[in-house]
């Protein structure tokens, strides 16, 4: 008897002292929102035994209910101390155990789970109780834990983790086995074998979704065993697929089929949809079916209330609710007509008495007590007078109606839900079809429609559709409502990501835009149209279906290659906003508007999009913690929340220009396993194609390339992204590798149902407008056919890509940048001679129109404005010459390189990066070089794959940096030719990077052009020690003016000193840059 007593207090201690440690996912759980919960429901429970017919109890505290001390001590600490309505029904009778199921219709973040996951979780823990218990005090050790207590099917993954989460919670301190898992999920590869042995093992509580459930079952249903499944739920059925909801749960009966005790069923849905509860219900011996309505709409949906709708004038209300009352005589049918206040109270009673003879009962805002009991009076004996009142009386308790007329539409939605509250005492027990008495009174619900209700129509409309037949004519009427709704409308989110992907979204809460407008259709002259081919960059990879891309050229049907504008200088213009002291803030935020977003990560500038604006009660006040939703549009295009003291007013001349990135999307590409969204775990995959787009195996020049199927403003929809690489071998470019048939291979597959779907969302707006090639010629979706070119020609990209075997033409153009210091040095040189022929009055000269010959000019006249001599090109490219036969084999030195020099140093400059990719080797490879210049100096950081490589770097003829590195596989290195003077070079290592710093010859800004090196990466984080420089420079500059007397003050003396004193501070600011710079690995000048 002690020996019992001793295992029973050592049990108890372990149960009541461990508490689990180990770490889940931190999910997104959304509050709870005030309108959707109700402090009024409609509850009944359907029996199949005549004598337990006995209505719900309901329980007032949580004193009242039964419940495992660690899970009332988990609701305490997750903040769960309101009681909702929609629990205290449900609760009591889910804890009666097995026999005794649930039906719950309410809105999301009504607090539907709550009402299943704690008598779920108290279920768990009495069974794993129960099992500790036997184990103890019998002493087997060999005791089945094999399945899961409680199964939980959900709709998609977002669902599956919220839930996972909250049941981890509740569970943490039942837990007494090390190879118990408490809450199990569905990894993104189900075939893992740890999966396999968790689940073996035991678990308390199984989360997956419909597909991840299906898929399970159909692959290994011998290992899919729950002898001792107790707890069966379906979250969300009204947004699963109805053929994968018949099919899990086909397999869920096969589960059940061999178990002693039924296990609970509960099934959460947002709409009444009765087949498919009373199908479900009906396979599980519920005894006792509890059916709790939260949204009374549905709840008198369900009671057999017959549902009208009446679109008529204003003028012409009176004559419909004459003609229901004449059909339904008050005297036999209680009858309440809701109105839209107190004036129209008065208008309506006036006219139902003076013009035919109805008696009317109205209970107006202000009225007191005595009309309360007057109306208790008129509940228990109406009369035959008309009860009329508004939705402004909450302390009305009236639940015996029967007949039901809308006057007026409520303000809100909710409130209108409200008002079938007084049908609820006559909503019939449907859910069993049992037989109606042949005296039983029929609901009858009439809403009067006229042209100030066109706010709640759509949402009447949507929820009448779902229920029964809708006139062709309202449902037309509603459309026009939604476009102009849509129109108008100021804060727009962006685009659901569901139908972007699966053209639907099922989801009645979510928040996001589901409506297409003016604003996402391409302008008339874009050329993204069908058909067309594409080159681009790839910037980030989001998902294996959804990419961020860079546009670089388009090539239309029977025409050659183009390139986009881009302006490269967009992201310097933005940078230099730092240096402005009095830059703007933005204030009030718009919708759709551009603005500049401050990052804190990279303190650089970005332009971005307004997407979402919360409501600003007051605007003339500025609020720098007012949240919005913003969206990058030139660095990338990811979606993310900041403040508003974080934006700044973004220059007109900048709101202009067009996004540099845009979203890419494959058509149709959907997950493999059916769900609407990735898994998290799917980040590999995501790896995977960034490496495969960015890193192709041949290690050859390559690009993107893929072909239009549509496009709006803000996405492009492909069929397929190709990677191009070079074969030197047949002199074109051949196919490497199609995305989608690699995709397929793991995870993904091309869904015609999407595509048909998305296609039809996106038909009004796709471009109709198609070149008349691409009417007239079918869409190649193959390979395009490439032209053969010598090798001698020099380009930058050797054999450029046709669809046609019509040549391309190849000029080498000089940069903007340079073509502006042209321009400037020319308009400077006319308004100089002008001068000095003595014309007083200089005319403005135009922009020149005058080509440029050669960027050798344009460089010789820079250095001889800056008194610098100019190197000379053609010994720059005898040395690369030198350089590459160093670096070649022997057996590629007996195959000359065959040059042909160009009549312009322009064609130069741009081929020689080509020329150098062209002539590498496969063992030699370019590493990755961030450079950044200071007053004085040039810096370059080289990124080498490890540490203590040796390596070399000079100085070649004052302009040329040569970097070579050897490895024992690989040779890394580049040739820089800088077209600027240099002094001398130095160089050390610190860990796997060469940091290399070039000294000028003039202390001067130099005009970096290395935007055609491909292996050059601007540092933009270096910047401020130019800037720190250019202010201590006008600082001087001005010192200077105020002491040659050209702007002369009384108080010249003490402004001096002050500028004496901020020009010290300015060379400590730039001592402390100099010093960050030393510990960062460059030497100080």
């Amino acid at each position: 008897m002690f020996i019992n007593q001793d295992r029973n207090n050592n049990l108890q201690k372990l149960i009541n002292d461990y508490e689990v440690q180990e770490s889940f996912p931190v999910a997104n759980v959304h509050p709870l929102e005030a309108p959707n919960c109700s402090d009024y429901v409609v509850a009944h429970v359907s029996s199949t035994a005549e004598a337990s017919k006995e209505p719900p109890k309901a329980i007032r505290d949580f004193s009242e209910v039964s419940f495992l001390p660690y899970i009332l001590e988990t609701m305490q600490r997750m903040g769960f101390n309101n009681l909702l309505r929609l629990q205290s029904y449900a609760w009591p009778h889910l804890n009666q155990g097995s026999g005794h199921g649930a039906i719950i219709v309410s809105a999301p973040r009504s607090g539907r789970s709550l009402c299943y996951i704690p008598p779920m979780c108290q279920t768990i823990g009495e069974v794993l109780k129960a099992k500790r218990h036997a184990r103890l005090m019998t002493l087997q050790n060999e005791v089945n834990y094999q399945g899961a207590v409680a199964l939980v099917i959900v709709s998609d993954l977002k669902r599956a983790q919220q839930i996972a989460y909250i049941c981890h919670r509740f569970l943490r301190k039942s837990k007494n086995e090390e190879w118990l898992t408490l809450t199990l999920t569905v990894p993104s590869n189900p075939k893992s074998s740890d999966f396999y042995h968790r689940l073996l093992n035991g678990a308390g509580c199984l989360v997956a979704t419909i597909s991840q459930f299906n898929w399970l079952c159909e692959q290994d249903a011998s290992r899919m065993q729950f002898p001792d499944l107790r707890f069966v739920v379906y979250d969300d059925i009204d947004l699963m697929d109805m053929k994968q909801l018949e099919q899990g749960h086909h397999y869920v009966k096969t589960l059940i089929k061999s178990l002693q005790i039924a296990p609970q069923l509960v099934i959460i849905s947002q709409t009444f949809r009765k087949y498919y509860l009373n199908k479900l219900m009906n396979d599980f011996s519920c005894e006792r079916s509890l059916v709790i309505f939260g949204d009374l709409l549905e709840a008198a949906f369900y009671g057999g209330t017959s549902m009208r709708l009446s679109l008529v004038k204003q003028e012409s209300k009176l004559e419909q609710v004459v003609k229901i009352l004449q059909q339904r005589p008050p005297q036999t049918f209680r009858t309440f007509i809701y109105c839209q206040d107190d004036g129209e109270i008065i208008e309506l009673l006036k006219a139902l008495w003076t013009i035919y003879n109805y008696e009317c009962f109205a209970f107006y805002q202000d009225d007191g007590l005595d009309k309360q009991m007057e109306v208790k009076k008129w509940l228990l004996n109406s009369q035959g007078l008309i009860f009329v009142s508004t939705d402004n009386c909450p302390e009305l308790d009236i639940r015996n109606i029967e007949t039901l007329i809308h006057y007026s539409m409520s303000t809100s939605w909710s409130k209108f839900k409200m008002r079938y509250l007084c049908l609820s005492h006559g909503i019939m027990k449907r859910l069993s079809q049992e037989t109606l008495p042949e005296d039983t009174k029929t609901l009858l619900s009439l809403t009067l429609l006229d042209d100030q209700s066109d706010r709640q129509l759509p949402r009447l409309v949507d929820f009448l559709e779902m229920h029964q037949e809708v006139d062709q004519n309202l449902k037309q009427i509603v459309r026009s409502i939604r476009d102009e709704f849509n129109l108008g409308k100021a804060n727009e989110p962006a685009l659901c990501p569901l139908l972007l992907t699966h053209g639907e979204c099922r989801d009645t809460m979510c928040n996001e835009r589901h409506l297409l407008n003016e604003a996402d259709r391409l302008p008339l002259d874009s050329p993204l149209v069908e058909g067309v081919n594409l080159k681009v960059q790839l910037i980030k990879v989001y998902s294996p279906s959804h990419l961020c891309v860079r546009l670089l050229e388009y090539l239309p049907m029977q025409k050659s290659w183009q390139k986009f504008p881009l302006n490269s200088t967009l992201d310097l213009r933005l940078q230099l906003l730092q240096a402005n002291k009095d830059k703007a803030r933005y204030w009030p935020p718009r919708s759709r508007d551009i603005c500049v977003y401050l990052s804190p990560q990279t303190n650089s500038f970005e332009r971005v999009q307004i997407l979402r604006v919360p409501e600003i009660k007051h605007i003339n006040i500025y609020r720098s913690d007012l949240k919005i939703e913003v969206q990058a549009i030139d660095v990338d295009t990811r979606r993310f929340s900041t403040r508003c003291g974080q934006l700044y007013e973004c220059p007109d001349e900048l709101k202009t220009e067009p996004s540099m990135s845009v979203d890419l999307r494959l058509l149709g590409v959907v997950p493999s396993s059916g769900e609407l969204s990735w898994h998290p775990d799917d980040e590999a995959v995501v790896r995977e194609v960034k490496s495969w787009l960015t890193n192709p195996a041949s290690g050859e020049t390559f690009f993107l390339q893929a072909n239009i199927k549509f496009a709006m403003t803000h996405t492009i929809f492909i069929n397929d992204l190709v990677v191009m690489t070079y074969a030197p071998t047949f002199k074109k470019h051949v196919r490497h590798l199609r995305l989608v048939s690699e995709l397929q291979k793991m995870c993904v597959e091309k869904s015609e149902t999407a595509i048909n779907k998305i296609l039809g969302f996106f038909k009004d707006h796709i471009r109709q407008d198609r070149h008349e090639a691409v009417l007239d010629k079918p869409i190649i979706e193959e390979e395009p056919i490439t032209e053969e070119k010598p090798v001698e020609e020099e380009e930058i990209l050797v054999v450029e890509e046709q669809l046609t075997p019509a040549k391309t033409e190849c000029h080498s153009q000089p940069s903007s940048r340079f073509n502006n210091f042209f321009n400037l040095a020319f308009e400077i040189s006319k308004k100089k001679k002008l001068q000095e022929d003595g014309n007083q009055k200089v005319a403005e000269v135009p922009n020149s129109t005058t080509p440029v010959d050669s960027i050798g000019d344009l460089v010789k006249c820079m250095m001889n404005c800056a008194a610098a001599a100019a190197t000379d090109d053609s010994e720059t490219m005898a040395d690369q010459e030198k350089f590459f036969e160093y670096l070649l084999p022997k057996e590629s030195k007996t195959t000359p390189l065959k040059t042909r020099k160009s009549k312009n140093q322009s064609t130069k400059l741009s081929n020689k990066s080509a020329k150098s990719s062209m002539c590498l080797p496969k063992n030699v490879v370019q590493p990755e070089v961030m450079y950044y210049q200071t007053v004085r100096t040039l810096e370059l950081q080289v990124t080498l794959p490890e540490e203590n490589v040796s390596y070399t770097v000079y100085l070649s003829n004052l302009s040329v940096i040569i970097f070579l590195a050897q490895t024992t596989t690989t040779i890394y290195q580049f040739v820089i030719n800088t077209f600027c003077p240099y002094q001398s070079l130095t160089h050390h290592m610190k860990g796997r990077s060469v940091y290399v710093k070039v000294l000028k010859t003039l202390a001067r800004s130099y005009p970096l052009e290395f935007s055609h090196y491909t292996f050059m990466k601007p540092n933009h984080d270096q910047f401020h020690f130019t800037e720190n420089y250019r202010k201590q420079y006008a600082q001087h500059v001005e010192n200077y003016i105020f002491k040659m007397g050209y702007a002369w003050n009384a108080n010249f003396t003490k402004l001096y000193k002050d500028d004496e004193s901020e020009e010290k501070d300015s060379e400590n600011d730039l001592d402390d840059d100099l010093t960050e710079r030393a510990n960062n690995g460059f030497e100080c000048d």
